[in-house]
C-alpha cells in the first residue's frame, strides 16, 4: 500500500516524461516475450540433446527455425506500418479533384460500418439501453468493422476534438514546436529557499558569476528550520511550467 501511494504521487506530481514512444513500447514488450520463447526453446534443445531424445530434439529444432522465420516475417511487414502512416489514410481535402475514388473493397467496408451503426441504434431502441452503452461492446466484438480501413480513415478525417475548445498557442511555442529539445529547451533554473541570514542571496550571486540562473522566489525557511513554499499560488513558483494543450 505504501508503494502504491508513493508511485501514485510520483506519477501524478513528479514524473514528467518528455518522450512519446507512440506505442513502440508495446511492440518492444512483445519482442521481449519472443526473446523468452527463444531462450526456452534453446534450453529444451540442450536438455533433449543431453538426454539423447532424438525425436523431441528434431521437433524443437523445427520449432526454433519456424519461430525465427515467423519473427523475421512479422518484423519485416509490420515495422513500416508502425513507423509510417499509409498515404491513403492521410486526411484529404474534399475539393481535391485528384483524390482517387473509393475502391469496391472500401465501399464495402463503409457500408458494413454504416449497417453496424444502424444495428446498434435498433438494438438500443428495442432493449431501451442507451447506444453509448452498447457501442463499446459492439466495437470490442467486431473490430473487423469498427477498426477497419474505412473506419480509421473516417476517424482521421473527422477527428475527435471539440471545435469550441480549440487550443491557442503562443508564437514562440509554434516556432519551437518541431525543434529538437536540445535546441529548444532552456537551462533549468536553480531554485533555492530564501533564508533570514542571506545564504540564498549569496548562492544566487555565486551562480550568476558562472552564468547559472538561480532564484529564491516562492520558497523560504522559517525560524524553526522548516521549508515552506507558495502552495496557494503555484504559478509564482519558478519551476512552474504551463503545459501546452494539444
Amino acid at each position: 500500500m505504501i508503494f502504491y501511494w508513493s508511485y501514485r504521487y510520483q506519477l501524478l506530481y513528479t514524473a514528467q516524461p518528455k518522450i512519446d514512444t507512440k506505442g513502440h513500447a508495446y511492440t518492444l514488450a512483445l519482442q521481449q516475450i519472443l526473446t523468452g520463447i527463444y531462450i526456452a526453446e534453446l534450453c529444451l534443445i540442450g536438455l533433449f540433446s543431453l538426454r539423447n531424445a532424438t525425436g523431441p530434439l528434431i521437433m524443437l529444432g523445427v520449432l526454433f527455425f519456424t519461430t525465427a522465420v515467423s519473427n523475421y516475417t512479422m518484423n519485416r511487414y509490420l515495422a513500416p506500418l508502425e513507423e509510417y502512416m499509409p498515404a491513403d489514410l492521410a486526411p484529404k481535402s474534399e475539393d481535391d479533384d485528384q483524390a482517387p475514388l473509393l475502391s469496391t473493397a472500401e465501399e464495402g467496408e463503409s457500408d458494413a460500418l454504416r449497417h453496424a451503426e444502424e444495428r446498434i441504434d435498433r438494438v438500443s431502441e428495442r432493449t431501451h439501453v442507451p447506444a453509448h452503452v452498447i457501442s463499446p461492446l459492439a466495437r470490442f466484438l467486431q473490430p473487423h468493422i469498427f477498426a477497419s480501413h474505412a473506419a480509421m480513415k473516417e476517424w482521421l478525417r473527422d477527428g475527435d476534438f471539440d471545435e469550441d475548445d480549440e487550443p491557442q498557442y503562443e508564437e514562440g511555442s509554434l516556432k519551437k514546436a518541431y525543434l529538437n529539445p536540445a535546441f529548444a529547451s532552456k537551462t533549468p533554473t536553480i531554485w533555492l529557499a530564501r533564508d533570514s541570514i542571506g545564504v540564498s542571496k549569496n548562492e544566487i550571486g555565486e551562480n550568476e558569476k558562472v552564468e547559472l540562473k538561480s532564484t529564491d522566489q516562492g520558497a523560504w525557511i522559517t525560524g524553526d528550520g522548516k521549508l515552506k513554499w507558495s502552495v496557494d499560488n503555484f504559478q509564482e513558483v519558478p519551476v512552474f511550467k504551463q503545459d501546452a494543450k494539444w
